[in-house]
């Protein structure tokens, strides 16, 4: 596996994907009314998006605009990657995160105010100038975007009927 896909995937965090997809999944499972509803191309579009490249929009947003805070982060040199600054890799982080506007190319309106959410969220968290995880209470608040792609998946299956 290359230096740089490597790098890519410790960016990801693969601990955490289910954070993102796992409620994707129950999601789509309450919005379902029959097994065939469960993978839909909407159903699958949404889990193979949550499951890494939204892992790569957020953390890797998160890594960008750690760089200074990480330089003293012990995980960094065990279990995360410590941002590295490469062109390809910022490349990748944005491709990541224009692959979300085909969630709601995906989706019906009705899941859209969950996505935008989730994006939202995901970049305010990290980015300034709002950086939620500098505010405790907003901090706290912003972690409800781990439920916003299953409410997302939710209504784009319940919608379809």
């Amino acid at each position: 596996m290359s230096g740089r896909l490597r790098y890519l995937l410790t960016l990801s965090r693969p601990r955490f994907w289910f954070y993102l997809a796992g409620p994707v999944v129950v999601g789509v499972a309450f919005g379902a009314d029959t097994t065939g509803d469960l993978f839909t191309a909407v159903s699958v579009g949404l889990f193979a998006y949550f499951l890494l490249p939204a892992n790569v929009f957020l953390y890797g947003v998160n890594d960008v605009f750690d760089v200074d805070v990480d330089v003293a982060n012990p995980k960094k040199d065990e279990r995360e990657a410590r941002w590295s600054g490469d062109s390809v890799v910022a490349a990748v982080i944005a491709v990541s995160t224009l692959l979300g506007a085909v969630t709601f190319l995906l989706t019906s309106p009705r899941a859209w105010p969950y996505l935008a959410g989730f994006f939202l969220l995901g970049f305010q968290y990290s980015a300034p100038p709002l950086r939620f995880k500098t505010t405790p209470f907003l901090d706290s608040v912003s972690n409800g975007l781990y439920v916003l792609p299953g409410a997302a998946a939710y209504a784009a299956g319940a919608g379809a009927h």
